[in-house]
């Protein structure tokens, strides 16, 4: 139903301000699409996607209007559309009328960063790990450590339900799944509002990757260091041992202050070098750290190395690794059942890096490996998904699964 229809042009602008109900909705330039919605919200059609995560069984977008948009699961109500039910693509946090700049789609939630600095977050809240206070989980979002104010300027969460965000004076609060002491607040128990991590190392963080399967945290420094805390059975926290640390240790000392970005994986951590490397640690049981084996490490191999590439970002999954190459490809590695590594051919897994989606060149600006799906966007703003489908998540109008990236639509003008 339209209550109100604004239409202002300046150059080519348009603003259409509506009331959605469950259906299918004709967008002011005469295109259909299926929401899932109760809210008044704010469309700017046509939008093409400038971000993209992949959770475990969902998958969200920003787009060039500053809006968030999911597609897949909607159990727990991790879309943010008010509902906990059905496939559809829907639209993130309508009622908040807010601005987005960074979406985190993990396990069974998703979060937000608003161009305030605020962050909203919507899903399963068993343990604490939205930040807001409670276990209740949400199917409208709810603001993340909001007793903090308005100061964040990114966020990472993961598969052992612990959520994490800096800030503007570079600390790291973190929410959710403490088991293995990963939260570093001295104890074992579950928060629900978010504690900060690494106090004793001071305001030094520039970002956070969280929520390993077995439940670690890592986070970077101004001075190009990494530490990290948590379950550490495999090596994932790069020290050189397996014990589990409730303090944050250094990841990768003998490397040297050399890091720019660090992505925490299931049971593995994979850290970018000023260099454009790439050094992983922890499980290997699928070849997942890329050093051509199937043997654990706690101490930083190099990545693909045979490839001769060089790298500009690094995601690692659950236990595979996809990694962008300064050339625009991406390769991925580890395991692969549900064809997430984007290659088209067996075998699924493999201890050899393969290239994603191969078929569509030296297109991509990013990508995101999760559960058993991934996704990339393109220099074009078009995303591209690969993986497990049961759900939608792929964004393609089905629910088959596919081995080489299938194109997300639900957006398409």
């Amino acid at each position: 139903m339209i209550n109100f229809l604004k239409v202002s042009i300046l150059g080519v602008c348009i603003s259409l301000i509506i009331s959605i109900q469950a259906g299918v909705l004709v967008d002011a330039m005469g295109i259909s699409k299926t929401y899932v919605a109760d809210s008044s919200v704010i469309l700017r059609p046509p939008q093409n996607p400038t971000q993209v995560k992949a959770g475990s069984f969902h998958t969200c977008i920003i787009t060039t209007a500053q809006q968030v948009h999911c597609v897949g699961q909607s159990a727990d109500g991790r879309k943010g559309n008010g509902v906990t039910t059905g496939y559809e693509p829907a639209l993130f946090g309508a009622d908040l009328g807010s601005a987005f700049s960074q979406v985190a789609a993990y396990d069974s939630q998703t979060c937000a960063l608003t161009t305030t600095q605020q962050i909203y977050c919507a899903g399963l809240n068993s343990i604490g790990q939205l930040g807001n206070g409670n276990t209740n989980s949400q199917s409208t979002p709810v603001r993340f450590g909001e007793s903090l104010g308005s100061v964040f300027t990114q966020m990472a969460g993961g598969y052992a339900a612990s959520f994490c965000a800096t800030t503007v004076i570079q600390q790291v609060y973190c929410a959710g799944g403490n088991a293995s002491g990963q939260l570093n607040n001295g104890n074992t128990n579950s928060q629900s509002n978010p504690v900060r991590f690494g106090t004793s190392l001071g305001n030094i963080f520039t970002q956070v990757g969280a929520g390993g399967g077995g439940g670690h945290i890592c986070a970077l420094t101004v001075t190009q260091q990494i530490y990290c805390n948590g379950t550490n059975n495999f090596g994932q926290l790069g020290n050189g041992n397996t014990s589990n640390q409730s303090t944050p240790v250094r990841f990768g000392t003998s490397l040297g202050d050399i890091f720019t970005q660090v992505s925490v994986g299931g049971y593995h951590t994979c850290a970018l070098t000023t260099t454009q490397q790439i050094y992983c640690a922890g499980s290997g049981s699928f070849g997942e750290i890329g050093d051509g084996f199937t043997n654990h490490r706690s101490n930083p191999v190099l990545f693909g190395a045979s490839l001769g590439e060089k790298f500009t970002q690094v995601s690692a999954g659950a236990n595979y690794t996809c990694a962008l190459t300064t050339t625009q490809k991406i390769y991925c590695v580890g395991f692969g059942s549900q064809g997430q590594l984007g290659h088209g051919a067996s075998p699924w897994s493999t201890t050899t890096l393969v290239q994603f989606g191969e078929s569509l060149g030296s297109v991509f600006t990013q990508v995101n490996a999760m559960f058993r799906h991934t996704c990339a966007l393109t220099t074009t703003q078009k995303v591209y998904c690969a993986g497990s489908n049961e759900y939608g998540q792929l964004g393609d109008g089905t629910n088959t699964s596919s081995n080489i990236p299938v194109r997300l639509t639900f957006l398409d003008s």
